[in-house]
């Protein structure tokens, strides 16, 4: 849920939390689980996601908030 978001950005969690994570991921859509890894997982800034992805760093801040939402709904079992 949003408390394993808020690990991965300060990259503090245990091998169990990751696998975990990963999972939860793998059940997203691409799109929206590469903005959630880029950002959290390889600590980029929205800038060099929007430069990588050729879109603008409000694209990326929808993208964002539209992923979180999913990894909610992916963590609780909601995400089919």
């Amino acid at each position: 849920d949003v408390e394993y978001i808020a690990k991965l950005a300060r990259l503090d969690f245990t091998e169990e939390e990751r696998v975990f994570v990963e999972q939860i991921l793998a059940k997203m859509p691409p799109e929206a689980s590469l903005v959630l890894r880029k950002h959290y997982l390889e600590d980029k800034p929205y800038q060099i996601i929007a430069n990588e992805q050729r879109t603008t760093v409000s694209a990326v801040k929808m993208r964002m908030f539209r992923a979180k939402k999913l990894f909610k709904k992916a963590s609780d079992g909601t995400l089919m």
